[in-house]
């Protein structure tokens, strides 16, 4: 006689609640994204989206059974993301959208080096210095004024690393 097994069917039908108390924070090309966890018999992984556009096209998706991320060297700008619950049976609840969240550069470029002015001409001066990198770009605010005190100091910004005063 042959002996048959069966195995028993699933029935679950029944998706995971919606994760809820969504936050997330980004600074410095760091992100940190966090849920609150849902409950399911049958176990419960969280899905992750992430895109740097409302319409989600293109969105990186992280899977795992934790309620927070930790994502590094993430482009600077605007984040969406979304997370939704699914349970061992395959039944997934509802996306669930957090609020968007900017990655913002919080960290000062380093100082400027190598400062030199030198007259060009009769009465016009050349300041020149070695330039800085940083990942949002740089501007150079120069401010000069013909006393030490810097009393009625004038301002030039440019991204250049040179600036010509005209006098």
């Amino acid at each position: 006689e042959a002996e048959v097994t069966i195995a028993p069917t699933s029935t679950d039908t029944t998706p995971p609640a919606d994760v809820s108390n969504l936050q997330a924070a980004a600074q410095d090309g760091v992100g940190v994204f966090s849920w609150q966890a849902v409950e399911d018999p049958s176990g419960v992984t969280y899905v992750l989206e992430l895109a740097d556009n409302a319409d989600m096209t293109d969105a990186i998706e992280m899977r795992g059974k934790v309620t927070s991320v930790l994502v590094s060297d993430m482009a600077y700008g605007m984040w969406y993301w979304r997370v939704k619950a699914v349970d061992g049976e395959g039944n997934e609840s509802q996306w669930v959208t957090g609020t968007p969240v900017e990655n913002l550069d919080k960290t000062a470029p380093d100082n400027v080096l190598g400062l030199t002015a030198a007259r060009q001409g009769a009465q016009d001066a050349v300041f020149m210095w070695t330039g800085v990198v940083d990942p949002s770009g740089v501007n150079y605010m120069l401010e000069y004024a013909d006393n030490a005190d810097m009393q009625n100091a004038t301002q030039i910004t440019t991204d250049a690393t040179t600036a010509t005063v005209k006098n």
